[in-house]
C-alpha cells in the first residue's frame, strides 16, 4: 500500500474523462460570459480575453465541503464583479468605487474615497476636492429626525436622496461645475451596514455613497452608470460583501439600481440610433426620479425581510403554489427542462402548469412563478435562459434530493 495515497475512498465506476472535463470548462466558460454581461454597462463591449484566478481548495481524502464550495462561489463572484467594474468603467474618465476629483483632475487620487468606513460623500468644496463626513453627523447637520433610528439595538439602516445640483452648489465654474466628464445627477447616502467578519477590522458597520452617474465620454456623447462608493475596504471586499449576498437587503436594493441604470442607459442608445439627437432633458430627468424613488423602495425592502411570519412560511408548503412544489417539481424535471439564467447567474427549472422555479448555483431555492407559455418560449428563443449542462444537472438532482429526504 502507498503510504502517501491518503485514506481509501469507493471508487467511482464512472470517473470523468476528458470528454466530461472539457463539458466543465464550456459550463465555466458559458456561465461567467453570461454572468460579465450582466454587469457591464450596456454600451460596454464583451473583452477579446479576460483571465480570472480563483483559488480552489482540493481534498483528495474527503468529499468537497459546503464551506470550501461556499468559499469558491464567493470568490468567483467578487473576481467577475471587479472586472466587470473595471471594464465599465475604462472608457469613461472615471473608476468605479471614486469620486472624480477635479481639484487633482483626476478619476483617481488621495480625494476620490474616503477614509473612514462610516464616511459618505458630502459634496464638493470650491476648488474641486472631494469632501466626506460621517453619515450620522451629516444627518444631524441637516436635521434629520431619523439619525436616533441609526443608535437603536439592532438598528436598521437608511438611505436618504440627496439631488446632484446639491453636492456641487459650492464648485466654482473654473473648477469643473461649467463642464464635467462626471456629472452627479443623485446620490443616496445609505448606512449603517454591518460587516461580516472576513472583511471587518476596527469598525464593523460600514456607510455607503451610491451615485447615479451621467458621464460623458465624448462632447455631446452621454452614458448613465450607477457608481458604489465605500471607504477603508478595498474594492473586492466590497464586492464580496454585496455580491456575496451577505447583507440580502442591500444585495437586492442594488441589483435593482442597477437593472435601472442598465435599462436607462440601453433606451438612451436605442433612441440614437435613428440618427435624431435625443432629449437629454428627458433622460436626465428620469435618471433623477431612480434615486429619487429610491429610498422608498430601500424601505420596503427592509419591511418585506421583518414581517415574514409563521404563516407565509405555511403558505409556502401549499403543493398549490408554485414554491410549494420546486424541489418535487425540480426531481421529477426532465434533462431539457434544466437552463442557466445568463442575465441573473441562475439555475431555471421548468415544472408542471408553466410552473417556474429558480435556484442559486448550490441549490438552495430563491423563488417560484408561474409564466405565460409565450414568455417561457421567447426567453429559450433569446438564449437568455441557456440549456444547463448535464452534469450540474446531476449535481443539482443530488442536492434536491439530499432536501426531500431531510438531509439538507
Amino acid at each position: 500500500m502507498n503510504p502517501l495515497a491518503g485514506p481509501s475512498r469507493p471508487q467511482d465506476p464512472t470517473p470523468p474523462t476528458e470528454a466530461a472535463l472539457a463539458r466543465l470548462y464550456r459550463a465555466a466558460d458559458d456561465w461567467i460570459r453570461a454572468r460579465i454581461a450582466s454587469l457591464l454597462p450596456a454600451r460596454s463591449r464583451m473583452p477579446p480575453e479576460l483571465a480570472v484566478a480563483v483559488d480552489f481548495e482540493f481534498h483528495p481524502g474527503a468529499p468537497p465541503s459546503r464551506a470550501a464550495e461556499e468559499r469558491f462561489v464567493r470568490a468567483v463572484e467578487a473576481k467577475l464583479a471587479e472586472a466587470a467594474a473595471k471594464l465599465g468603467s475604462a472608457p469613461l474618465g472615471f473608476e468605479q468605487g471614486h469620486v472624480y476629483c477635479h481639484w487633482c483632475r483626476a478619476p483617481v487620487c488621495e480625494h476620490s474615497r474616503p477614509a473612514e468606513p462610516r464616511a459618505v460623500f458630502t459634496g464638493y468644496d470650491p476648488t474641486g476636492k472631494p469632501l466626506w463626513g460621517d453619515f450620522a453627523s451629516w444627518l444631524l447637520a441637516h436635521k434629520d429626525p431619523r439619525v436616533a433610528r441609526l443608535f437603536e439595538e439592532g438598528a436598521e439602516p437608511l438611505a436618504v436622496h440627496n439631488p446632484g445640483a446639491m453636492l456641487v452648489r459650492d464648485l466654482l465654474a473654473d473648477f469643473g461645475k461649467r463642464y464635467t466628464p462626471y456629472h452627479i445627477v443623485g446620490q443616496l447616502a445609505c448606512g449603517y451596514f454591518p460587516l461580516p467578519p472576513s472583511v471587518a477590522g476596527a469598525e464593523r458597520r460600514i456607510a455607503l455613497t451610491i451615485q447615479l452617474i451621467e458621464s460623458h465620454p465624448a462632447p455631446g456623447d452621454a452614458a448613465y452608470h450607477l457608481n458604489v462608493i465605500a471607504g477603508s475596504i478595498a474594492p473586492d471586499a466590497l464586492t464580496a460583501l454585496v455580491e456575496g449576498r451577505q447583507v440580502s437587503v442591500l444585495s437586492r436594493f442594488l441589483r435593482g439600481l442597477r437593472a435601472e441604470t442598465r435599462k436607462l442607459d440601453h433606451d438612451l442608445l436605442e433612441s440614437r440610433r435613428g440618427g435624431a439627437r435625443p432629449p437629454a432633458r428627458k433622460f436626465r430627468a428620469r435618471a433623477a426620479r431612480v434615486l429619487e424613488d429610491a429610498p422608498a423602495q430601500f424601505e420596503k425592502l427592509l419591511r418585506q425581510r421583518g414581517r415574514r411570519t409563521r404563516h407565509a412560511e405555511l403558505r409556502s408548503l401549499d403543493p398549490d403554489r408554485p414554491t410549494g412544489s420546486a424541489v418535487a417539481d425540480a426531481l421529477a424535471a426532465r434533462d431539457a427542462d434544466f437552463f442557466f439564467d445568463g442575465k441573473e447567474g441562475t439555475v431555471i427549472v421548468r415544472g408542471r402548469r408553466n410552473r417556474i422555479h429558480v435556484f442559486r448555483g448550490d441549490g438552495a431555492h430563491v423563488t417560484s412563478v408561474v409564466y405565460a407559455a409565450e414568455t417561457i418560449r421567447g426567453r429559450i428563443r433569446s438564449r437568455r435562459w441557456a440549456p444547463l449542462d448535464p452534469l450540474k444537472i446531476d449535481d443539482l438532482r443530488g442536492r434536491f434530493g439530499g432536501r426531500a429526504s431531510g438531509r439538507g
